[in-house]
């Protein structure tokens, strides 16, 4: 069972490619484990050494070099199994993904991303797969247990702002509001992430906040579904062509 690890810096890696666009890309370091995009470009602006947090080997950099294209190599090994992922709709059993560190046990978790509106969800945490989850993350899409919501959403200011939804049943979210059991969600919040009814909107807690209409956030998520599968597609097809590497050897 191919078993591909995450960021060693992060710990987090996208497993569906609609959220890895953009996003958590996977790059190569010299001693050959992962590091995501954002963590590679933070390390060069703060002009911090590249190094491997598993094995300690530092990757070289050349001087005054910034992009992180122009000194790491991607993962097309990684990126292989995420575009296979897709066109399987993710129901291959034979391919599964593992946080750094824990090699030993494979996590085999489902990771569609998550719509505002209401879809089966397994019970299971999305990082630990070990405890229930009981709170759901719209804007990281995905369900997690208390202990880790809390410590992967301390790694970052950006993180800190997400506001967890709490998971109310087994079987599937409510289309009700969360506050307002009798009424059903008609907006989405843009500034907390969560489906909110229209009191909420107009008069409750929300009322000064970036309100939009729950199908227009839908039709949103669904432009932006087909312009990953068009990128995907191009992608694919550039995989196709034959790419030759530079090797660089040092004494």
């Amino acid at each position: 069972m191919p078993i591909l690890q995450s960021c060693i810096l992060c710990s987090w890696f996208c497993t569906d490619w609609g959220r890895l666009l953009g996003a958590h890309i996977p790059y190569l370091l010299k001693c050959g484990h992962h590091i995501c995009e954002p963590c590679a470009r933070d390390k060069l602006r703060a002009k911090k050494p590249l190094q491997c947090m598993e094995c300690l080997m530092v990757s070289p950099v050349p001087e005054g070099q910034t992009q992180v294209k122009a000194i790491l190599a991607l993962d097309f090994h990684m990126l292989g199994f995420l575009c296979t992922r897709l066109r399987l709709k993710n129901t291959d059993p034979s391919v599964s993904f593992v946080p750094a560190g824990l090699i030993g046990n494979p996590l085999s978790k489902e990771t569609n991303p998550k719509s505002v509106s209401s879809h089966p969800i397994d019970g299971v945490c999305s990082e630990c797969s070990q405890e229930i989850g009981s709170w759901l993350c719209i804007r990281c899409s995905e369900v997690f247990c208390g202990p880790c919501f809390d410590q992967i959403h301390k790694k970052s200011k950006t993180l800190m702002k997400h506001v967890p939804e709490p998971l109310k049943g087994c079987g599937s979210i409510s289309k009700f509001c969360p506050q307002h059991e009798d009424r059903l969600v008609e907006f989405y919040c843009e500034d907390d992430g969560e489906v909110v009814c229209s009191y909420c909107a107009v008069l409750g807690q929300h009322k000064d906040h970036n309100n939009i209409d729950i199908q227009k956030k839908q039709e949103e998520k669904d432009i932006q579904i087909h312009f990953n599968l068009n990128h995907l597609q191009s992608f694919t097809q550039g995989m196709a062509t034959p790419v030759i590497f530079k090797v660089i050897s040092t004494c």
